[in-house]
């Protein structure tokens, strides 16, 4: 480096944008126009750099410039920081706009109410000033609320015939849900037969969607003897803790703490999804959200 030469961070920066914007082009003229200066300006910014590294950076040709070997390195090096640099006001203000209070409506059906606090926990910590307002409904009135804008995003059983993006988080079982006194909290397995002859504690009718009541009430046949029908999780397990009768819940609303039996349903297929409905393009707040419960599940 030549001696006695100072040269300021910006000066610097002013040199390495002309070397790299004229290494790219490989043409003084269209790396001017690219940086909005005149050719005199770029060719004197790489001639100073030159002098001052001491070392010729490019071979010129007429209008085309070709990179010496010390120009080629030292654009490999340069350029990605000019780059990031160029690129610095644009980033910074995306990630001020991360920073910003959001407000994200959620609908979810009462299938994924008891799973949802521990798919969010993580997005909390991690984005602790975006707000998630949550509305408990059926999935049909969640979906409805997505096309009106009401919400940004459902989670809930899938379903077909929407227009929207529909991505699948995690999969349940429906099982017979008994207390740990009752008379078939000693069995295996339990099948329609077993379990008709018990007072059912079934969902009210409406609450959780038509997919769902078909599956636990036409299809498996335990709707004859309804004592209960409730439109809470929560008011369902008390029932059947209690010893007022067996449900069929969903696996992921029971857990260790609910002092329940959960049994598989003899002779009927089983396997269902929940996921999130979102509309095709989302705001960034949104797309994370969706991101942490993919993480999450």
């Amino acid at each position: 480096m030549a001696s006695g030469m100072v040269r300021s961070k910006r000066d610097r920066l002013k040199q390495l944008r002309a070397f790299c914007a004229a290494a790219g082009f490989e043409n003084i003229t269209r790396a001017a126009d690219r940086l909005s200066v005149t050719q005199r300006a770029v060719a004197l910014q790489v001639r100073s750099l030159e002098d001052e590294l001491e070392t010729a950076l490019f071979e010129r040709r007429g209008p085309r410039l070709a990179l010496t070997q010390a120009g080629r390195r030292l654009y490999q090096l340069a350029q990605p920081l000019v780059a990031d640099l160029d690129s610095l006001a644009e980033d910074f203000a995306e990630k001020r706009r991360e920073l910003v209070s959001a407000h994200i409506d959620v609908a979810v059906a009462p299938v994924a109410s008891e799973a949802l606090p521990g798919m969010v926990s993580r997005h909390r910590d991690e984005h602790p000033r975006v707000h998630i307002r949550v509305t408990h409904c059926p999935i049909s009135d969640g979906l409805r609320h997505l096309a009106d804008g009401r919400v940004d995003l459902v989670i809930g059983p899938g379903v077909g015939g929407t227009d929207f993006a529909y991505r699948p988080l995690f999969r349940y079982e429906l099982l017979f849900a008994t207390s740990d006194e009752h008379p078939l909290a000693g069995r295996r397995r339990l099948g329609v037969r077993d379990a008709r002859a018990f007072p059912a504690i079934m969902p009210a009718a409406g609450t959780y969607g038509a997919r769902f009541e078909d599956a636990v009430c036409s299809r498996l046949s335990v709707a004859a003897r309804v004592g209960v029908e409730s439109s809470g999780w929560g008011v369902m397990k008390s029932f059947v803790r209690a010893g007022k009768g067996i449900s069929v819940i969903p696996s992921c609303c029971i857990n260790e703490t609910d002092r329940l039996r959960g049994f598989a349903i003899d002779g009927h297929p089983n396997g269902h999804a929940c996921g999130v409905f979102a509309r095709q393009s989302v705001a960034r707040p949104v797309r994370d959200f969706i991101r942490s419960l993919e993480r999450e599940t």
